[in-house]
């Protein structure tokens, strides 16, 4: 029971992590971007090439991965918001750039190779009630942890933060009071890709990785999205705790149920959409 509890957390905090940044980009942005949990895929494979096939410490590797992914996202965030067009043809742009993001990541990195095993930081297991835990998981779990903190402090108690709410808020009226909207983007776009590559160095040693480990991501972001209202911080930590739980929940108790991980956050968020359609916190859909 512990290490089930374990993983529903870390699971849940990586979701809230992503759902962060998701919502920080549809905020100041004002797109739904299908492409980012590609940035999430790609720090985990940069870590593995940096770990495995560089030879490059743990330390160096982490933090190259994370400034690698920063930099090569925000260059791709800056080229699809030059792009304009129906919220319906930037959806399918941005998931047809992902796809294509994914293939390529995939080809000069996996070389061929199925599933990616990427070594983990700390060796060695812990027995909590006669269960062996890895030592892993509780460093991951500090981590993901600490950085939706890390977040939150930076979203409600810095003069950035207080720049990017006014802008999601009002961007018309930031313009009057002299917020630069293409800087505020520049930063929301910074923010955002490096809580992705985070979240994919972090939980990177927890599971095998291949060219797909994107999609599923990016179905629990679009069930949050719809279960914790777009733009609400506390919404999207909550929705991404209730469905972190439920689909670990569901393949924990249903042997053979791991193929129902895909179908548990669609249907939560159909339930919300049919009992509560502005979602828990925020506005309507």
């Amino acid at each position: 029971m512990i290490l089930q509890i374990l993983i529903c957390l870390i699971a849940s905090s990586t979701y809230a992590i992503l759902a962060s940044g998701f919502s920080l980009l549809y905020s100041v942005g004002r797109m739904l971007n299908l492409a980012y949990t590609v940035y999430y895929m790609l720090g985990a494979f940069l870590l593995y090439w940096l770990r495995v096939d560089v030879g490059l410490p743990i330390l160096p590797a982490v933090i190259l991965s994370i400034l690698l992914v920063t930099i090569i996202g925000t260059a791709i965030q800056y080229f699809i918001q030059q792009i304009t067009g129906h919220e319906l043809i930037m959806l399918v742009l941005t998931f047809i750039i992902g796809a294509i993001m994914a293939s390529v990541i995939s080809h000069f990195i996996t070389a061929g190779v199925l599933y990616l095993i990427i070594p983990s930081v700390i060796e060695g297991t812990i027995s909590i009630m006669n269960v062996h835990i890895p030592l892993q998981y509780f460093l991951t779990l500090s981590a993901v942890l600490f950085v939706i903190i890390l977040f939150w402090i930076i979203q409600f108690r810095t003069p950035l933060g207080t720049t990017l709410r006014a802008a999601a808020q009002d961007s018309e009226m930031a313009v009057l009071l002299g917020i630069n909207p293409h800087r505020v983007k520049l930063y929301a776009n910074v923010i955002a890709v490096f809580l992705a590559g985070v979240a994919g160095v972090v939980v990177a040693p927890m599971y095998p990785w291949s060219s797909t480990m994107w999609l599923h991501p990016l179905l629990v972001l679009l069930a949050i999205a719809i279960m914790g209202g777009l733009g609400s911080f506390y919404g999207c930590i909550i929705a991404s705790f209730i469905i972190g739980f439920a689909e670990n929940i569901v393949v924990f108790l249903i042997p053979g149920a791991a193929y129902l991980k895909d179908v548990v956050p669609m249907l939560l968020a159909l339930l919300i959409l049919l009992v509560r359609p502005q979602g828990l916190r925020g506005v309507k859909i």
